[in-house]
C-alpha cells in the first residue's frame, strides 16, 4: 500500500506540474487509483473512497497556494439517459 501511495502521489504531482496554473487536465484511471488520490487530497483514512463507478468523474482542484480540494467523487450525472 505504501508503494501504491507513493506512485499515485508522485503521478498527481507530475500531472499538476505539467498542467500549470489555470490549466485543466484529464486522466483516465482505475478505481483503486482514484480512491487513493481522493484519500491523499482529503487526508482521510485508507480505503475511505472505494467503489468508483465505471465512467464516473472525480474532480480535484489545486489552488495557486498548492492546497488541493476534492471537488467531486463518483459523479455519474453525465450518464443520465445514456443507453
Amino acid at each position: 500500500m505504501d508503494a501504491l501511495s507513493e506512485r499515485v502521489g508522485a503521478g498527481l504531482d507530475r500531472m499538476l506540474a505539467g498542467i500549470g496554473t489555470g490549466g485543466v487536465g484529464v486522466a483516465v484511471l482505475h478505481g483503486g487509483v482514484i480512491g487513493e488520490l481522493c484519500r491523499q487530497v482529503t487526508r482521510s483514512r485508507p480505503f475511505a473512497f472505494i467503489h468508483a463507478d465505471n465512467c464516473s468523474i472525480t474532480r480535484i482542484v489545486q489552488f495557486p497556494t498548492g492546497h488541493r480540494l476534492l471537488r467531486s467523487f463518483n459523479d455519474t450525472a453525465h450518464l443520465n439517459g445514456a443507453g
